[in-house]
């Protein structure tokens, strides 16, 4: 039977819509759809959106499902771009998966009102109550009927279980992928000895296993690696080769090659996509972004350095980053001009302007510009010199802190005890008066505890 002209066309349309729709509107109507009890029906109607959603990375709420199925993020393609031995796991699996699973994963699966309470950005939270569940589901997935109600997904028996296999893999490994970020902080010896397991393991169950670790691990956003993971991708693409090359194998050099052209597509698409929107968005906004697109940079100077990678690919990649190490640099400049100049003045404003403080909102800037500043300092040594403005708004927040008034009483601010005066404080505050004069500019001062004469 063909299909229908008219329907085909409104689906376009509504697709075309959706990826136009402002960013405000596609969170609300994902929060919507997440509140469908068919998945089936939910999932068709987010698929539309996904493209946006993987450079967005909206917080959503959390469910069982979610949870489970959180460690896969990076690996799941739609199901008609699914292809046998490439490491991805088709989207249409999950939810017979999660039918056949959910009786099995006994206590952790009961948790369901304890999990809608988490916020996916609740690190801690997500994994107290993920780690139970992905043991389960590691010690029961394999066992799962390949055979039964899943002929519409065009998979046969033999490639499900090579799903249900993959699965299992990625279930068993999580503790040592949520080790890497402390490997990394401990030493670069460290990080590529956990890598070297991981990778090593994962060769052991056959080289589908093995390159989907690999996709894991070359994923721009997986939360196993931080913006200052200096070595990330170079460690895990060293660690394949050396691999590949062990191996007798011809098929598992094309593997690393496909692995590493998904990862070089991925990353500079939805770096692409972040910086548009970092571009657009009001400085206030968008500490995750930034997040995101430090680790978009990361990535893509690693990348660009690995050999074998063509020339224009390259060039693309290395004018991408360039970009975004513009892009958090004006961020950060506007950050400490807007947010942190301005706070600090409230505290110190004459008693007939009364404004209120959000000291809250104040320290999480102080925190995106703290990011954005350790990261320029590794990606673009040039620009070392801004961490001068951190240091001065940290002594300023650290003078400040106690005054919960709005306008304090200029007396209230000189009881601080001295301390060095550094010679970014001494600039910030010659910045003040130039900007807003000399009075505020001693107020401030008196508040980090520096009386000049």
């Amino acid at each position: 039977m063909s299909a229908d002209p008219g329907n085909a066309s409104g689906k376009a349309g509504l697709a075309d819509a959706l990826a136009a729709a402002p960013e405000d509107k596609v969170v609300k109507i994902l929060s919507l759809v997440d509140t469908l009890p068919n998945r089936k029906v939910a999932d068709a109607m987010i698929a539309p959106l996904r493209p946006r959603l993987a450079a967005m990375a909206p917080v959503r709420a959390l469910t069982t499902r979610r949870l489970l199925f959180l460690p896969l993020d990076a690996v799941i393609v739609p199901t008609h771009c699914w292809a046998p031995a490439t490491g991805l796991i088709p989207r249409g699996i999950l939810a017979p998966v999660f039918e056949r699973l959910a009786p099995l994963l006994g206590e952790a699966g009961r948790r369901e009102a304890e999990i809608r309470a988490l916020r996916a950005d609740d690190a801690a939270g997500i994994d107290r109550l993920g780690r139970p569940l992905w043991q389960a589901a590691a010690a029961r997935v394999l066992g799962l009927d390949p055979e039964g109600d899943w002929a519409e997904l065009g998979l046969d028996q033999g490639q499900r279980q090579g799903v249900l296999a993959s699965m299992e893999l990625v279930f068993r490994s999580i503790p040592g992928l949520r080790a890497l970020p402390a490997l990394a902080a401990e030493s670069p010896e460290a990080l590529r000895e956990g890598l070297g397991t991981l990778l090593a393991d994962a060769s052991f169950c056959g080289l589908d296993a093995w390159t989907l670790v690999l996709n894991l691990l070359l994923d721009p956003f997986a939360d196993i690696q931080t913006p200052q993971t200096g070595g990330f991708a170079t460690a895990v693409v060293d660690i394949a080769t050396q691999t590949a090359a062990a191996r007798p194998e011809p098929r598992i050099r094309k593997l690393l090659e496909a692995g590493l052209a998904r990862a070089l597509a991925r990353t500079v698409q939805i770096g692409r996509s972040l910086a548009d929107q970092v571009e657009a968005m009001p400085h206030s906004d968008g500490a995750r972004l930034c997040l995101r697109l430090m680790r978009s940079a990361t990535l893509l100077g690693e990348l660009a350095a690995v050999s074998g990678v063509p020339a224009q690919d390259r060039d693309d990649m290395r004018a991408l980053r360039t970009r975004i190490i513009a892009l958090l640099a004006r961020r950060l400049e506007a950050i400490m001009d807007a947010e942190i100049m301005h706070g600090m003045l409230q505290f110190v404003a004459p008693p007939d302007v009364a404004r209120p403080v959000n000291l809250v909102a104040l320290e999480a800037q102080a925190t995106t510009a703290r990011s954005i500043i350790s990261w320029l300092a590794i990606a673009d040594p040039a620009a070392a010199d801004v961490r001068s403005w951190l240091d001065s708004a940290t002594a300023l927040l650290a003078a400040t802190a106690d005054h919960p008034a709005a306008s304090p009483p200029a007396h209230a601010l000189a009881p601080h005890p001295p301390a060095p005066v550094s010679p970014t404080l001494v600039r910030f505050l010659r910045l003040a008066e130039l900007v807003f004069g000399t009075p505020q500019a001693l107020r401030l001062a008196a508040a980090a505890g520096w009386h000049p004469g």
